[in-house]
């Protein structure tokens, strides 16, 4: 099983739940800075952004 963020309550639960979690915050502030840019510039280029996602493994991850 795999959660999205740090859940709090990961020390009710068993086994613990791993989980994902992205850098949200930025995401947004780089998806306003895109418009921005587009709107202000006119930009015709196609930005791409790569974001990282931060894995933490707990015991609901078992490999085989």
């Amino acid at each position: 099983m795999m959660g999205y963020g740090s859940p709090h309550f990961n020390e009710y639960l068993t086994p613990s739940l791993s989980s994902v979690g992205f850098p949200v915050s930025n995401m947004i502030q780089d998806c306003v800075n895109l418009l921005l840019d587009k709107y202000y510039n006119n930009s015709q280029e196609c930005k791409s952004i790569r974001f990282q996602a931060d894995f933490t493994f707990r015991e609901s991850f078992r490999p085989d």
